[in-house]
């Protein structure tokens, strides 16, 4: 159903969710809640009413109705005769009505915060949930059980890390501050001070990773956190650069790391182990073709060898690598290793 407003009325028939939902979801769902009680009554509500009720303009009223109608199939329908708005039928709103999605996604996020100890962002979270409860009711966690039944998550261990550093960390991140960090240097064995510029963070299999600018190499670089003993912010912001890109900065990665070549690598999955191997992505620029003998030609770029080489040994013989020759190299140095050490 179609809303009708008024000619006389601002024209916003079509609704800018992006636009309205930039207001806070807690006064909205105030709004919704306020014009569904009035609405309950047998009687049709003025948009003025509603306006003067809620200290808001009319402008704002309309995309409620809309938002109500849109968003959670409110029957709402223009009275001519009183030039009001009304429930057609029962109707009782429920901000709780999320969809199957949303509940697999705070399930997910519930999941989280419980996996782990050392979860850096679990305070954060924690408070979360406890905005969804005030806001939804405990109804909330009875559907998300309801998904958990169906669905089940395994996640892997998070590094632990110190949740202070944390918040030093994510602070310079979004106000775009400058960091001075102590960072353990393995080969040194020994940590170094350095000034970066904070990017992004990242999460890897369990362990998480600062990108930034490292006023010291002059260059973009990725920081393991656990690796930075100290963080303290500066006095100093700064703007990242306009041609920084997650996405790019990735895109030839087996994973995370990466150097500046980029390195085109051959192999062939044998037939019988094609479809174990290949049932998943292997990389974002896989290219897959079938040879007569059966096996599969897997061709990428990656910007580092020796994650790749690590997941080509946990394959066993179901794959042989064909190019470059540096990555052959490696896996045959590394299989003679492993077997010396059973004999």
């Amino acid at each position: 159903m179609d809303l009708f407003f008024p000619s006389a009325c601002p024209r916003i028939i079509k609704l800018k969710k992006k636009q309205y939902m930039r207001n806070s979801i807690t006064d909205i769902l105030t709004r919704l809640k306020t014009i569904d009680k009035h609405f309950q009554g047998s009687k049709p509500v003025k948009t003025s009413i509603l306006a003067a009720r809620l200290d808001v303009s009319e402008k704002t009223i309309y995309r409620d109705l809309k938002f109500l109608e849109s968003e959670y199939n409110a029957p709402v329908e223009y009275d001519f005769k009183s030039k009001s708005y009304h429930y057609t039928k029962p109707f009782k709103f429920n901000p709780v009505d999320l969809t199957i999605s949303e509940l697999y996604n705070l399930a997910i996020i519930r999941k989280l915060i419980k996996s782990s100890s050392s979860n850096p962002f679990k305070t954060g979270q924690k408070s979360l949930f406890k905005k969804l409860t005030m806001s939804f009711g405990e109804d909330i966690w009875d559907q998300i059980r309801m998904v958990k039944e169906k669905v089940s998550f395994k996640f892997k261990p998070v590094r632990i890390h110190d949740e202070k550093l944390f918040k030093v960390i994510e602070k310079a991140l979004f106000n775009e501050i400058s960091l001075r960090i102590d960072y353990f240097m393995i080969d040194k064995n020994t940590a170094e001070e350095r000034i970066a510029d904070p990017y992004h963070m990242r999460c890897h299999e369990g362990n998480w990773y600062l990108i930034g600018y490292s006023h010291k190499e002059n260059k973009v670089r990725m920081f393991a956190v656990n690796r930075i003993k100290k963080a303290k912010l500066t006095n100093r912001t700064f703007d990242i650069p306009d041609n920084f890109n997650i996405k790019d900065y990735f895109i030839y990665s087996f994973g995370k790391r990466r150097t500046s070549r980029i390195y085109n690598v051959k192999f062939e999955v044998r037939q019988n182990f094609a479809n174990q191997i290949l049932e998943s992505e292997i990389h974002t620029s896989q290219i897959l073709k079938k040879l007569p003998n059966g096996n599969i030609r897997v061709t990428l770029k990656v910007s580092d060898l020796s994650e790749i080489k690590e997941w080509i040994l946990s394959k066993g013989s179901g794959l042989v690598v064909k190019s470059p020759p540096e990555l052959i190299k490696m896996i045959t140095e590394e299989s003679k290793s492993i077997l010396n050490s059973y004999k």
